[in-house]
């Protein structure tokens, strides 16, 4: 009987029939279910109507050879959830693509392809939601991916590392402290260190000497743009000019400046203001100074410097442009002092100064001096060291 339906669907097929809906198998077991092996030389599923429908009642698919010794085996281990496994169904198995026609291709019907351990907890995303372009996210397709490479990875078009929304956004690790980075014959190039944290240590294409860091552009002038830092410039107080009545020269200990102890003593420094200067905050100066041998500051004594300034475009403005601007700071001891008692006072130049606003390149021309009229200290302060402090977020040409 059953060779007889096979007979009639081959003759069908061969003839342009048509043998309804189904073909049912039946064999000597029970249920419908076909026991015994049939041989298929080239076997055709054509359904016009609706999907078709293979069905096994023990969730497993296997393919294979003639002999039934080479295949494997399609699990439906859950729902909407298909593996591979090896021909006897109990081991893992090898998807390989190839072809060739055309390239192998693996096609999503979204922009995003998932894949995760068997929890499905663990995995990575691959996005190619634009042309040409590989993002890696995690599991939700959203957050941050990692790629880590343990042995050569080739990248022969643009990479893009999307991250999450934070300080740490996209990351690459690396599985030891260096990054080379060369051309394609691997003899030029640098290698970036991360031995230490929060250190960036560039090197030469071994790892071992000194790399150089060329800023460069073709419209403009190539920068190193960092977060703001604050640098400092001295200017030692052998460097000031003495005014018509000039401070004294003074020790104490190791240590030697000009001593005022006089209202009429005055200095004159000159500072060019830095092409790095960030532009939008104040200047300050330091005053670095000591008190007079054997005469220590009191509790409660005083000691008041002033400034009066202006800053000049040399080659534009004269020495006497506009109205002078002014500072001072007063400095007040705090119980007893101590001979040889070291201090420094801060005087802000503002930067957006009415009559006196400073920029960089200009020369700052300070007139500096102690207000012993009006302070309580008898003995000299010497001044040793002066100190212009400023805002930059790049190093300067010329300080």
């Amino acid at each position: 009987m059953i060779a007889y339906l096979l007979s009639i669907a081959i003759l069908g097929s061969q003839f342009g029939g048509h043998l309804g809906d189904h073909i049912n198998a039946i064999s000597p077991g029970p249920g419908g279910i076909m026991n015994n092996n049939i041989d298929l030389n080239g076997f055709y599923l054509i359904d016009t109507t609706q999907t078709l429908d293979l069905r096994s009642s023990t969730d497993k698919f296997r393919f294979a050879n003639t002999a039934g010794s080479t295949g494997f085996t399609l699990h439906i281990s859950a729902a909407n959830t298909m593996s591979l496994l090896d021909l006897a169904g109990t081991g893992n198995a090898s998807l390989t693509l190839g072809g060739s026609v055309n390239t192998p291709t693996i096609r999503s019907t979204g922009t995003q392809l998932l894949f995760t351990n068997a929890a499905g907890d663990k995995g990575w995303t691959m996005d190619f939601a634009n042309n040409n372009q590989l993002r890696v996210f995690g599991i939700n397709g959203s957050d941050g991916g990692t790629i880590m490479a343990n042995s050569a990875l080739q990248i022969t078009g643009p990479f893009y590392m999307t991250g999450a929304a934070g300080p740490t956004g996209a990351q690459l690790f690396l599985t030891n402290s260096s990054f080379s980075i060369s051309n394609g014959a691997g003899t030029v190039g640098f290698t970036i260190l991360t031995s230490t944290a929060d250190t960036l240590v560039l090197m030469d294409l071994a790892g071992t000497g000194d790399a150089n860091l060329t800023l460069g552009g073709v419209a403009t002038v190539g920068s190193l743009v960092t977060d703001t830092f604050t640098m400092d410039s001295h200017v030692p107080i052998g460097s000031a000019s003495l005014g018509p009545t000039a401070p004294s020269w003074d020790e104490n200990g190791s240590s030697a400046g000009l001593g005022f102890d006089a209202d009429a003593e005055t200095v004159h420094v000159s500072w060019e203001i830095p092409d790095c200067w960030l532009g939008t905050d104040n200047i300050s100066l330091k005053i670095y100074w000591f008190n007079s041998t054997g005469d220590a500051v009191a509790d409660g004594e005083t000691v008041k410097w002033d400034i009066a300034y202006r800053s000049v475009v040399f080659g534009t403005e004269t020495t006497s442009n506009g109205v002078e601007a002014t500072g001072t700071v007063t400095y007040t001891q705090s119980g007893a002092g101590a001979d040889g008692d070291t201090h420094v006072s801060v005087i802000a130049l503002t930067y957006n100064h009415a009559d006196q606003p400073l920029s960089a390149g200009e020369m700052v021309s300070v007139h500096f001096d102690r207000d012993v009229s009006t302070d309580t200290y008898s003995g000299k302060g010497i001044v040793q060291n002066f100190e212009f402090s400023y805002s930059a977020t790049t190093f300067c040409t010329h300080n």
